[in-house]
């Protein structure tokens, strides 16, 4: 009989959940819950076996929007502590793997089909072997960096959002109203969901969810194209710095210093 897996995306504000046999993810098995209507992600798993009741569950991947620690994950931007143990529980005793949300995208990239890649910009493509980096934006934001290795990828665990937005790349008044609600202005503050609905509220006075900002934007709404404008702006000054922030060398071993 095909072992089943049980894959999890666990993110500040949704869980998605779907079960994988013969190395593919069954897409009819795919399920969305908001976070704040469980406990944890344990009780999220009882309610998707529950409902699906797919038998006995061979092994279960987290991808944790948070610092993942022996055999413990912390969620950035919500309040779930998930732990191994207790997801073995859930699960009647499956093997547990969990790994922060970044790397599990990182590791992807090499299977990605040809369809599912979108270039933007027309250009030369990277030389075989040059480092990648995955970018996530949602209710917080993240940077990893992928490195080939001898026998496949290295992909770092990084909490990139949480570095401080540097002063000179955000306007004087912006920089001050974000810092009301973020004293210590990390990135996400301006690059994440909450941060685009935040930016807008100061370009505009007014309060909108950000599939609502992007939807105006879309009908020609001049306030929502200077939010997006200002967000985009702020996307690039932080990608210019990027290789910096993200970088896991020794200093002594960068071959930038």
């Amino acid at each position: 009989m095909t072992e089943r897996f049980l894959l999890a995306d666990v993110g500040g504000t949704n869980t998605r959940l779907g079960l994988a046999g013969d190395g593919r993810l069954l897409p009819d098995s795919v399920r969305h819950y908001r976070n704040t209507e469980f406990s944890g992600l344990d009780a999220v798993l009882a309610a998707y076996l529950g409902a699906k009741t797919p038998g006995p569950i061979a092994a279960l991947c987290a991808a944790v929007a948070g610092p993942v620690r022996d055999g413990r994950a912390q969620l950035t931007n919500h309040c779930w502590l998930i732990d191994a143990a207790a997801l073995r529980a859930a699960t009647g005793g499956a093997r547990v793997h969990l790994v922060n949300d970044l790397q599990a995208q990182g590791y992807a990239l090499d299977d990605l089909p040809p369809g599912a890649v979108r270039s933007l910009f027309a250009g030369a493509p990277a030389p075989t072997g040059a480092p990648r980096m995955v970018l996530n934006i949602g209710t917080g934001c993240n940077v990893a960096v992928v490195h080939r290795v001898a026998g496949g990828l290295f992909v770092p665990a990084a909490e990139s959002g949480h570095s401080t937005l540097p002063h000179g790349s955000i306007a004087a008044g912006l920089y001050d109203h974000l810092r009301k609600t973020h004293p210590h202005l990390p990135v996400e503050a301006a690059l994440s969901g909450p941060g685009l609905a935040d930016i807008h509220r100061y370009l505009t006075g007014k309060d909108a969810t950000p599939d609502r900002i992007v939807m105006a934007f879309a009908a020609g709404d001049t306030g929502a194209r200077a939010t997006l404008m200002t967000f985009s702006a702020l996307l690039g000054r932080w990608r210019a710095i990027l290789p910096c922030i993200t970088c896991r060398w020794a200093v002594s071993a960068c071959p930038a210093a």
